[in-house]
């Protein structure tokens, strides 16, 4: 029943289900609900999250999706790290930049992550970007970019 609206509907009163789904009217209930059961003023502010912070994070999220984690795109927009400057720092000094950016101490913890196949996974997506056609010189292969996909030559 816990995920039933009907049944959650029916147990508020009418002055919360009525205009349901309008911002206008979810604000007010929000409000109500707030300060019913006493969230203090700090708790809702340390939970915020800024328009900027909500942009970034869908950001990161789509670009780095299937090379790392959504949690990890949400840590780097956390540690108020965007693509732009992820992009930036891979384009000034490649996988030391973006290693330093994203492993940088902050209260005896990593902005984002020090976890070397993460900050790899992370650098090799940055560089399809900036890729057009690479020689594999280990392999002595070819590669040829088309999309995100490399294809033998």
């Amino acid at each position: 029943m816990r995920n039933n609206p009907e049944v959650s509907q029916r147990q508020m009163p009418t002055e919360f289900t009525e205009g349901l789904h309008n911002a206008a009217q979810d604000i007010k209930i929000l409000s109500t609900l707030i300060d019913k059961i006493n969230v203090p003023n700090d708790k809702i502010i340390s939970m915020a999250k800024s328009t900027p912070f909500i942009l970034a994070d869908r950001a990161l999220k789509k670009y780095f999706k299937g090379a790392v984690t959504s949690v990890i795109a949400s840590k780097i927009a956390l540690g108020r790290i965007n693509l732009t400057t992820l992009k930036k720092a891979f384009q000034l000094g490649g996988y030391d930049s973006v290693e330093m950016l994203l492993a940088e101490n902050i209260n005896n913890k990593p902005r984002v992550t020090k976890n070397e196949k993460t900050i790899k996974a992370i650098v090799d997506r940055l560089a399809w970007d900036t890729l057009d056609e690479a020689d594999v010189t280990a392999s002595g292969v070819r590669l040829v970019r088309i999309g995100r996909q490399a294809i033998k030559d």
